[in-house]
């Protein structure tokens, strides 16, 4: 009986020691000056690099609630310009518009948030507990979710796991502070008390470990890469292949079989190792097969011919000195057209015709909604044919186009981003290639006008009426065509 109460009293007093505040402020101390001692020099590399690309602070901070609601300062790399001030949604939602180029790298990475080893060190933060929100999201705190302001707030977590892509949760048709209000933050705050109020020092630990993993391997949608990139980089490595043997045989003929035992054998693996990587890196698969242009066209050959070259240096190098020059260029000949050829026949057959644009700048700024065949060929036609008119970009509720160039111009972001992108472009327009149902005509009604901004819908401007399968506007309301208190002139 003294043997199992003693092992009792060991087993309760390990737990204790591991439950205390002290030993994991203690513990928050020694990672935080390691981790800033750590991470100078890529701190200092970030800095350089966001100094060099615009003007203003470094660093951002922000009002966040901490340990009982107190208020402290929350510091991150800035991801947006310095001027921004507060405009557009609280939350970042996949390819906000407000970014900076290096702020895409720092919010996929999560660099951005090295700063906040400071706000750990100072005890405002923890390595583990709930992420610390924004002081504009403090009436959330009510009811059950009051306990979540019980624990000091930190950097990793269940949520930071589970969340850790949450810029791309957020629907494309729906406001996003309004979702994240709705749906998220309740999700969050359930599992923030569920798992703190019996979280100890350790399993602090095994959260650590884990979010240091997520947080690396999370820099890459596979899924996305996969399924996006996946067709053209098989395309491309078959390519490889194909122009390397090409090139031997249009070299060595007949000879060729007197040759394949030989270093030739590693251009197979050494090519399309560098070829690839390459064409990744260049944004060689920024766009889409339907969408292709002749940019496009030329980004590509070029990148090939930079891999492939390196690739035939890197062959000579480590190779034997007696590899044939000549079929460096024969193979990089038939590249450029194996590679070409397949991406131009893929648009042709699925007929998107996209003619580059000169970009005229004008006094009206538009936004086409829509990325369809009317979508492209209006966006071709406002480029072309309205002098005081210039083309802001496109949107789509796909997210699969997101991002993608057509008309050399980029698809934006989707109906959700329409607060963010008036806020940026200040655009007059809002073009729609189609009939939106009665839900969405309403809501696209709504904001253009509190928002000033002219909606036009292509399909219900009388002109185009008669060329649609069905009528989709009234005969006798024609003039449905803007929602600012004017009917737009498109003549």
């Amino acid at each position: 009986g003294c043997e199992k109460n003693r092992r009792a009293l060991v087993s309760d007093s390990f737990f204790i020691l591991f439950k205390t505040r002290p030993l994991k402020r203690a513990l928050d101390i020694l990672f935080s000056l390691l981790g800033l001692l750590v991470a100078l020099p890529v701190a200092l590399v970030i800095a350089i690099a966001i100094r060099l690309e615009s003007p203003g602070e470094i660093f951002f901070s922000q009002k966040r609630l901490g340990l009982g609601g107190r208020v402290f300062d929350l510091y991150k790399f800035r991801k947006f310009p310095a001027d921004w001030g507060t405009s557009g949604p609280g939350v970042t939602v996949a390819g906000d518009a407000r970014m900076t180029l290096v702020g895409k790298y720092l919010e996929r990475t999560k660099l951005d948030e090295l700063p906040q080893l400071w706000n750990i060190f100072r005890g405002e933060m923890s390595f583990v507990g709930p992420r610390p929100e924004s002081t504009r999201y403090a009436d959330l705190f009510k009811g059950p979710y009051r306990k979540v302001l019980d624990f000091v707030p930190g950097i990793f977590g269940p949520n930071q796991i589970a969340f850790r892509n949450e810029s791309a949760m957020y629907p494309p048709d729906e406001d996003p502070e309004a979702f994240y209000q709705r749906h998220l933050f309740p999700k969050k705050a359930r599992a923030d008390i569920a798992y703190f109020s019996s979280a100890t020092t350790l399993s602090d630990l095994f959260w650590i470990v884990k979010g240091l993993w997520v947080s690396v391997v999370g820099v890459v949608d596979w899924r996305w890469a996969l399924r996006h990139m996946g067709p053209p980089l098989l395309m491309d490595f078959l390519a490889v292949e194909a122009a390397w043997a090409m090139g031997l045989f249009a070299r060595f003929g007949g000879g060729l079989l007197d040759r394949v035992a030989t270093d030739y054998l590693m251009g197979f693996w050494l090519l399309p190792a560098v070829v690839l990587p390459v064409m990744v890196l260049g944004g060689g698969y920024r766009h889409t097969l339907r969408h292709i242009v002749l940019s496009d066209v030329l980004r590509v050959a070029g990148l090939l011919a930079i891999g492939w070259l390196a690739g035939f240096i890197g062959l000579l190098w480590f190779g034997s000195r007696e590899i044939s020059l000549g079929v460096g260029p024969i193979g990089l000949l038939f590249l450029v057209g194996l590679a070409v050829a397949p991406r131009v026949i893929i648009k042709e057959a699925i007929r998107r015709r996209i003619v580059m644009g000169n970009g005229d700048s004008g006094e009206k700024k538009i936004i086409i909604f829509g990325t369809d065949d009317r979508g492209i060929n209006l966006g071709s036609l406002i480029q072309r044919g309205f002098p005081v008119a210039r083309l802001v970009g496109f949107l789509d509720n796909c997210p699969e186009v997101r991002g993608r160039s057509i008309l050399d111009h980029k698809v934006l972001g989707s109906e959700r981003d329409l607060p963010t992108l008036l806020s940026v472009y200040r655009f007059d327009q809002l073009w729609l290639s189609f009939s939106p149902d009665s839900i969405q005509r309403e809501r696209l009604e709504k904001w253009t006008r509190q928002n000033g901004v002219t909606l036009i819908i292509l399909p219900e401007i009388p002109a185009f009426e008669g060329l649609f399968p069905s009528p989709v506007l009234s005969r006798e309301n024609p003039d449905l065509l803007a929602t600012n208190g004017e009917v737009a002139n498109v003549s």
